[in-house]
């Protein structure tokens, strides 16, 4: 489990209470006859006050005196703006349409910033490769990047999973799977024809984006853009979909049992919390049944492992499935992950059922 460092919170809330005063403010002079008789000057100091003070109050109460880095000061800049947005009434957003061009280089800077932080923490753990330093995993140490950097978990998971799609995609070609020190791997995507599935639903996909693109062309400009900018980013998202598939396996050590379904599910299992490990011989159970979690890619599972005690399993966007006791898995080598298994289950006291 990730572990997330506390702050005060009295800088919040003192930063609270001003943030409120301030929006209160402002929304009263947006109304009052001030700000009808000399708009522009009224709307120069509301843009002001709600995307520079906001920030540099931000900075000085909370960033200053809490954990959060000095980068949490963009995204607070964009709340900022659409904040602005909705106090200043629309024919006197002049000055807020100007700032609006830093959008997309704020918004640059943060997940640049965050990216390649990431990466960095996660080549420094490869290479130092110590026992029980953390693990090396890419989504993993960007999770626990983000969450130092952004006060929401919430936010923080779904920013790392975008930024992970894009990695995957992007810039892993020349990875392979991280193994650590003593786990064993499996692969759950080469003998069941999952990666060909992928290949082709992305081939079909890139067909489709040009066919209509060229079709909603002659209707809309924007619109067949807008569509070609959405196919695009549908694309990399199943590239990078496809990548973690296979950098991101099943990982066996002498004590954790890692089951790992590209970026759509993840649980560290400790071997002593098990309680049986069983073949699976005929039709498995339903994927509907409580507490059952089916953890493959393609297909029935080969083993269904039961557990001693209800676990959270970790989904995408920071899902999480609660009460989970049954884990359906599949592998590419099912005799030697069945070998390995049992081997270390009967170490333990345990077997396979």
């Amino acid at each position: 489990m990730i572990a997330t460092r506390r702050f005060p919170t009295l800088p919040v809330a003192s930063f609270g209470m001003l943030l409120l005063a301030i929006y209160t403010t402002m929304l009263l002079i947006s109304g009052s006859h001030l700000f009808a008789g000399n708009p522009d000057l009224g709307a120069f100091a509301i843009t002001f006050d709600l995307t520079v003070t906001v920030p540099v109050l931000f900075y000085l109460l909370v960033v200053r005196n809490t954990v959060l880095h000095w980068i949490t000061i963009a995204p607070v800049f964009l709340l900022s703006l659409l904040g602005a947005s909705l106090v200043l009434p629309p024919e006197n957003q002049r000055y807020l349409n100007l700032l609006e061009h830093l959008v997309v280089p704020a918004e640059l800077l943060l997940f640049g910033f965050l990216g390649v932080k990431a990466v960095r923490d996660v080549r420094r753990a490869r290479a130092q490769r110590l026992p029980g330093s953390g693990s090396h995993d890419f989504v993993e140490r960007l999770q626990a990047t983000l969450r130092q950097a952004l006060p929401a978990k919430f936010a923080a998971d779904v920013v790392a999973h975008e930024v992970a799609f894009l990695y995957y995609a992007l810039f892993s070609w020349r990875d392979k799977p991280d193994v650590g020190e003593g786990e064993i791997a499996f692969s759950y995507h080469q003998k069941n024809g999952y990666g060909g599935i992928l290949v082709a639903i992305t081939l079909v996909a890139a067909v489709e984006m040009v066919v209509v693109h060229l079709l909603v062309a002659s209707w809309s400009p924007t619109a067949a853009w807008i569509l070609f900018a959405v196919s695009v980013y549908g694309i990399v998202w199943l590239l990078g979909y496809a990548q973690a598939i296979r950098l991101r396996p099943i990982l066996l050590s002498s004590k954790v049992l890692h089951v790992r379904i590209g970026l759509l599910w993840s649980v560290q299992i400790p071997l002593a919390s098990i309680a049986s490990v069983r073949p699976v011989k005929m039709l498995p159970q339903a994927r509907s049944t409580p507490g059952y979690l089916h953890a493959v890619t393609v297909g029935n599972p080969q083993w269904v492992i039961e557990l001693g005690e209800p676990v959270e399993v970790h989904g995408l966007y920071g899902y999480t499935k609660k009460n989970v006791q049954q884990i359906g898995i599949a592998v590419d080598d099912r005799a030697r992950f069945g070998a390995e298994l049992e081997r270390r289950l009967t170490f333990a006291g345990r077997g396979l059922s």
